[in-house]
């Protein structure tokens, strides 16, 4: 938080860091995150985008935005039009990120 010559409080972007959520108890999820979590509820049994965005939490723009980049990667496909599926290389980075997980948990504890 930053004083203005006014003496008011000011709240924003400082130095590439968002003072505004210094103290907040929001959290923003990462790409990375975000995309697992599409990835698990596609796993999960949920194909359509509007089911996959309940399941994830996510506005509209977001999921369509990591669709489309998980789509690009090879990480889902479509198996009808507007309906995700995973590909063995989603398959894989799911696992993978899963396996880490749990390998953290333990070092942690």
């Amino acid at each position: 938080m930053r004083i203005s010559k006014a003496g008011r409080e000011e709240r924003g972007v400082v130095g590439g860091f968002d003072s505004s959520r210094e103290n907040s108890l929001e959290y923003s999820r990462s790409i990375l995150e975000t995309n697992l979590e599409i990835l698990r509820a596609i796993k999960v049994g949920y194909s359509h985008p509007a089911a996959i965005m309940q399941r994830a939490k996510l506005s509209w723009t977001a999921t369509v935005r990591s669709l489309h980049a998980l789509m690009k990667c090879g990480a889902i496909s479509h198996s009808i039009p507007r309906n995700y599926v995973l590909t063995e290389k989603g398959e894989r980075i799911l696992s993978n990120y899963l396996a880490i997980t749990e390998g953290l948990k333990g070092l942690l504890d």
